[in-house]
């Protein structure tokens, strides 16, 4: 007469060796999964990868008119720059205060724009960008010289891949600006951006 304990143990040996194998399965599928992710999108990932020279924390030149605030009138600024050109401007607003007690106390991962983040080649109306955190570099084009530039690839890209090729007569205007710094730009004008560092930036647009 067969043992009813020894029918019992094998059909619970036989129901292990049956859950096992999907359970294997599973963890080597979970295994490739992670290799893929940690492996990254293929080819360069529109660009968001630095795999050139080009040191991610150098400004650049500054081709750009840079004033004191306190030394251009509005009638000055409505002659020179309100319609034909862009300009920076110091001294034009103090957010020492909004910086110290706002920002500092948090973590730098999560203020704002990480190093090698921007925005691509755009225009729209007129308007003025400062930055309160950071360093952002920033390319500019009148409305007439539309820039070379693929709508799907970042700044950073342009930056390391088109912008070393420029002949002078393509070549943008462009400047850094840091903390306590403004820039105006004109309606319609072309401008892309490039994050130096973490950066914080207040915009303000006019039309």
């Amino acid at each position: 007469m067969a043992d009813p304990a020894a029918a019992r143990r094998r059909r619970r040996r036989r129901r292990c060796c049956c859950c096992c194998p999907p359970l294997l399965l599973l963890l080597l599928l979970l295994t490739c999964l992670t290799g893929l992710e940690a492996a990254g999108p293929p080819g360069d990932g529109g660009g968001w990868s630095l795999e050139s020279e080009l040191r991610l924390q150098d400004e650049g030149l500054c081709n750009v008119d840079v004033l004191d605030a306190s030394a251009l009138s509005h009638r000055q600024f409505l002659e020179r720059y309100a319609f034909t050109r862009p300009v920076i401007l110091r001294g034009l607003t103090d957010n020492t205060e909004y910086v110290d007690v706002w920002l500092r106390p948090q973590s730098s991962d999560v203020l704002g724009s990480g190093p090698g983040s921007g925005v691509p080649f755009h225009w729209h109306g007129p308007g003025f960008s400062e930055v309160i955190y950071g360093r952002k570099r920033w390319f500019l084009y009148p409305p007439h010289q539309e820039p070379h530039f693929h709508p799907n690839r970042t700044t950073l890209s342009w930056v390391t891949e088109t912008y070393p090729l420029l002949p002078e007569a393509e070549a943008p205007l462009e400047c850094t600006i840091s903390p306590g710094e403004v820039l105006y730009f004109p309606d319609r004008w072309w401008h892309a951006t490039l994050n130096l560092e973490t950066s914080v930036f207040i915009s303000t647009f006019l039309g």
